[in-house]
């Protein structure tokens, strides 16, 4: 983050948390403060709807939530961090991954307090489901589309990496790798005859990708 957080305003049991999360699970402190920045936002949500104060006013970002503790804690329900999740869509217009990471932040707490520190009998969040990941269409250049930005790098004389960006360019139209793939060949994954090139992906899986003649040109060119 490009600032630090003020630990003052958050309450003791925030701290501990955020501290177990550093010293035991390894979490950097980026991660740290974000789960913080997160149940932040949680907890002025609820001293908010306590207040009748609008979560969606400007007074809402001067919720002071430093003196929540254990006891107050103990009053969350599964009912209370579900409305949180609809203010953080409805309102906030968080998108999947947002939301996902802000329940995140909740289970964790909760988990916390319930196994490690024993501080709760039960856990409210345990059972609330991570929001599902809208499944989308991949967006794909069109053939004309993926003809002008090979010209328009072809076409680049000036550059001095001309011939190296139409190789990876035409590598990624032509080959369905990952990013990560591309750019981790090295030159002893090159087949002699560019006949093809060997990838590594997911979970360290090895696969060999067959070259195209368009591939084989630009690739011959290039070397």
């Amino acid at each position: 983050m490009s600032y630090e957080l003020n630990l003052d305003e958050f309450p003791p049991i925030l701290r501990e948390f955020a501290s177990y999360k550093t010293a035991i699970q390894g979490c950097s402190q980026k991660t740290s403060d974000e789960y913080l920045l997160d149940l932040r936002t949680f907890f002025r949500f609820l001293l908010a709807k306590d207040k009748h104060i609008d979560p969606d006013s400007e007074e809402f970002f001067e919720i002071d939530i430093s003196e929540i503790d254990v006891g107050y804690i103990k009053s969350i329900t599964s009912e209370k961090i579900y409305d949180f999740l609809l203010y953080t869509g409805n309102v906030r217009k968080n998108m999947w991954s947002a939301k996902a990471r802000k329940l995140s932040a909740i289970k964790g707490l909760f988990k916390f307090m319930t196994v490690k520190r024993n501080y709760l009998d039960e856990n409210p969040a345990a059972d609330i489901e991570t929001p599902k990941r809208k499944k989308t269409l991949p967006k794909v250049l069109s053939l004309d589309e993926a003809r002008l930005l090979l010209d328009s790098v072809r076409n680049d004389v000036k550059s001095k990496s001309r011939l190296r960006d139409l190789c990876i360019i035409t590598l990624f139209l032509n080959c369905g790798m990952r990013l990560s793939e591309l750019v981790g060949i090295d030159l002893v994954d090159i087949e002699r005859e560019y006949q093809y090139v060997r990838v590594v992906g997911k979970g360290s899986k090895e696969r060999i990708i067959y070259l195209n003649e368009a591939c084989k040109k630009v690739l011959d060119e290039y070397l």
